[in-house]
């Protein structure tokens, strides 16, 4: 199953290449961030896949799978970092540019509208998981219509993200100071951390600091991408040694996690101030985030349910005819997306 790999990699270098003079705009232009997230929702993609294939009776026993499982650990949760920290900085420039008006519009327009679509998608999980004869208990139910709890779907991000957008709201709420509204928001982001270090599994707050990151990104834009543009290399092999050292304890250290994602997040700027990233398939998959995120397990859930042979025989069929139907639905999903303007 190394080919998905292989493919996500020439996927990314298929119309890339130099920046001849990067400016300021270029290493964090939508385009170009829609096109990094493109390349992580694939990763996150096989991923997914990849632990229904690993819960059946598959043996991993192709050419390349050994290396295939190597390339997916060293990966671990990396895919989700940009997802964070774009977040971050998408919307610390959105107040920036609109002010207090985009404030006052978040509850309604990024957090209410965020949550009502990822509850439409639980609804199609209750139903698909009725329909093939899962029992839904009730605690269960209640509690993944606010993201604390699952019923086949991926509610650990959402949750995240509704989190920090809720940090954002309160910290923007209480002042205006840039300064000490960073300082709120990176607090209570640790706070965060901690209470879901209390709770939950890692995979839940190992690469939240990414999303400050963003902000911190996004408040300090211009003098940081001039540093990048005028000392690249030194740069770029200082946030790889860092990243490098930090990742080698990050299974041992929360902190580790966490700032390896930041470093790891920078690094990534860094290398966009460079490589341009034109894909339009990619470009594509990043505009669509949401429902490629949310309802990928859809296939997954009902194929592994419906004919399990198929993901123990057949892996490969598994992922290609699970990511068709998954791009199928985000395409549409226009049709049925509910939006507080």
């Amino acid at each position: 199953m190394l080919v998905f790999y292989l493919l996500v990699l020439l996927i990314s270098i298929y119309g890339s290449g130099l920046r001849k003079d990067s400016t300021n705009g270029e290493a964090l232009s939508i385009e170009q961030c829609n096109a990094i997230k493109g390349i992580s929702i694939l990763l996150v993609f096989i991923s997914h896949a990849s632990q229904y294939v690993s819960a059946s009776d598959y043996q991993y026993s192709m050419l390349g799978d050994d290396v295939f499982l190597g390339i997916k650990s060293s990966i671990g949760q990396l895919c989700v970092v940009m997802f964070f920290f774009y977040s971050g900085y998408g919307t610390e420039w959105s107040i920036a540019r609109k002010g207090k008006q985009y404030v006052k519009d978040m509850p309604r327009r990024r957090i209410l509208t965020t949550l009502i679509n990822f509850d439409l998608a639980v609804v199609v999980f209750i139903i698909t998981n009725l329909l093939l004869g899962n029992e839904m208990p009730l605690k269960r139910v209640l509690m993944s219509l606010f993201a604390w709890d699952s019923v086949g779907n991926s509610e650990w991000y959402i949750f995240d993200i509704l989190s920090l957008y809720i940090i954002t709201y309160i910290s923007s709420q209480l002042t205006s100071n840039n300064r000490i509204r960073f300082g709120l928001l990176l607090s209570m982001t640790i706070l965060l951390i901690y209470v879901l270090y209390l709770l939950k599994g890692s995979w839940w707050y190992n690469t939240l600091l990414a999303y400050p990151a963003g902000v911190f990104m996004a408040m300090n834009k211009d003098w940081l991408l001039k540093l990048v543009k005028n000392y690249f290399w030194s740069v770029l092999f200082g946030l790889i040694a860092l990243f490098l050292v930090l990742w080698v304890y990050k299974k041992s250290s929360v902190l580790a996690y966490n700032a390896a994602s930041i470093f790891f997040a920078f690094l990534i700027v860094t290398l966009t101030s460079r490589i341009r990233i034109q894909n339009r398939f990619l470009i594509w998959l990043g505009v669509n985030l949401f429902p490629l995120y949310i309802y990928q397990r859809l296939p997954m859930l009902t194929i592994n349910e419906l004919c399990p042979s198929i993901v123990s025989v057949y892996p490969i069929a598994f992922y290609i005819i699970s990511l068709l139907i998954t791009v199928i639905i985000a395409a549409s999903y226009k049709y049925w997306r509910i939006s507080f303007r």
